[in-house]
């Protein structure tokens, strides 16, 4: 039985990755879970700078697909444009120097502000809140990462709260933060109406086999 999705709904699948050949397979077996289409049926565009859009969708649709370390993440909306990032934050990267290199200037100072053991999360926070907002428009990451700009601010309890400010471009948008996996950060941008944010549904995919709700951990929303 498919699968239904509304036009407010966002649902984020989680998977380990094994091969990097893993990614297509696991996106199309997740679309065919929407529509009576056999996973090697769906057929595929590139739009914009890249981002990928399926060729006469069977109902409304839009997806994303992220990789990073041996998870690997896909966002299905109800046609909504949607963007999805996760990474990895154990890997070894200088990350004070490359936000001082592609972030805002309010963006470095907020980094810098922190404690030095938690500027790599909050780093990939950014990073991650970035990467989905230039996949859901379609658009070139370089020239936009200075130019998408964001402040988190923790909360004693429930999600933090994320601000959205940008030097140029179309600040329309609901961003989400979770926490997927130990070490991993996953960001979520959903271009829907403005001030309206998505029915979020989270889940576990295994080849085969029905759906199981995962528990991600909301960090952030806006």
């Amino acid at each position: 039985m498919a699968l239904s999705i509304g036009a407010r709904d966002v649902h984020l699948w989680l998977a380990p990755r094994v091969d990097k050949r893993d990614s297509e397979s696991f996106c199309r077996d997740v679309l065919s879970r929407y529509a009576a289409r056999a996973p090697a049926d769906w057929a595929f565009e590139r739009v914009g700078e890249g981002k990928p859009r399926i060729v006469d969708p069977p109902l409304p649709l839009d997806f994303n697909l992220s990789h990073s370390g041996h998870w690997m993440v896909c966002a299905v909306s109800g046609g909504v444009a949607v963007g999805v990032d996760i990474e990895h934050v154990a890997r070894k990267r200088d990350v004070m120097r490359l936000a001082r290199r592609f972030f805002g200037a309010a963006e470095v100072e907020a980094l810098e502000a922190l404690p030095e053991s938690e500027r790599r999360s909050g780093f990939f926070d950014l990073w991650t809140l970035k990467e989905s907002a230039v996949k859901a428009r379609g658009e070139a990451l370089p020239p936009m990462l200075n130019k998408l700009l964001f402040a988190i601010e923790p909360a004693a309890s429930g999600p933090a709260a994320i601000a959205t400010g940008f030097a140029a471009g179309d600040a329309a948008g609901s961003y989400l933060l979770l926490d997927p996996a130990r070490d991993y950060r996953l960001a979520l941008c959903w271009l829907g109406e403005a001030g309206a944010s998505p029915n979020l549904g989270l889940m576990h995919w295994r080849a085969g086999e029905a759906a199981v709700a995962a528990p991600f951990a909301l960090r952030g929303a806006t």
